[in-house]
């Protein structure tokens, strides 16, 4: 996370992402009346290759920061992205993030290609949506066993001409015991092969399993190498997610630069 306290252009953004190298860095620029409650700031997303409309766990990053370095006396704090307005809120699991819900778009019959199925290590597959808001593909597999085991071909994937516009592919399946499903997220097209935890997926993720499994209240487990898990709570009258965890800050650089 980095807070911005001179302007910088998009390339200088995205030579920062760059060379820091995480799956997403989030630059943040704080309003002029930023000490309120809520507070208020401008935020973007970059990974090591591209600008992104939204990110999850960035955001959380950049909630906890701010509750905890930069302004302790907030309770809520109000994001101004490419993909609308945004809150974080402090809650007694951790931070809750409330983003825009995103739904299947039921317009578009999605066939794969069988080879772009081999090529994301899917042997099988029940079903593939594509988010109306995200363009996330999403693709339900049997059984957790199977999730875990995907091995993609990544360089086949960067050359593999899809026919239509995706930003990434999240993989999921149906849970039972702690999790009501689970979930991979791959997008090796902006520079992050796998990443560790997801929220702009969750935003889909909510939709689809929520009328998969009839509920608004969901417990979801990422199965990156690092792993993660979210609370996932479905607003759909007001077309809204929220998406609760919990951060940890590992490392601080001055001026400027928090990580």
């Amino acid at each position: 996370v980095y807070n911005v306290e001179k302007e910088m252009t998009v390339p200088e953004m995205q030579s920062l992402a760059n060379f820091v190298g995480y799956s997403e860095t989030a630059f943040l620029s704080l309003k002029e009346k930023f000490k309120a409650d809520p507070a208020t700031c401008d935020i973007r997303w970059f990974t090591p290759k591209a600008e992104i409309a939204l990110c999850g766990h960035a955001t959380l990053a950049a909630a906890q920061i701010i509750f905890s370095k930069i302004y302790p006396a907030a309770n809520q704090i109000k994001f101004e992205s490419k993909s609308g307005t945004l809150f974080a809120e402090k809650c007694p699991e951790g931070i809750a993030l409330d983003f825009p819900l995103d739904y299947a778009d039921k317009e578009k019959h999605i066939e794969l290609p069988p080879e772009f199925v081999e090529l994301l290590g899917i042997e099988k597959y029940s079903s593939a949506v594509i988010g109306k808001k995200t363009k996330k593909l999403l693709i339900e597999v049997e059984d957790v066993a199977t999730l875990k085991a995907l091995k993609p071909n990544f360089e086949g994937l960067l050359k593999y001409k899809l026919g239509f516009e995706i930003h990434g592919v999240g993989v999921t399946t149906k849970c039972y015991g702690d999790y009501h499903f689970a979930s991979r997220y791959f997008h090796p097209w902006v520079g992050v092969n796998e990443d560790t935890v997801t929220g702009s997926l969750h935003t889909l993720l909510a939709s689809y399993g929520g009328e998969k499994l009839g509920v608004e209240k969901m417990v979801a487990y990422q199965a990156s190498r690092r792993g993660g898990r979210l609370i996932v709570i479905l607003n759909k009258e007001k077309e809204r997610v929220q998406l609760i965890g919990s951060a940890v800050i590992v490392g601080e650089r001055k001026p400027g630069t928090i990580m």
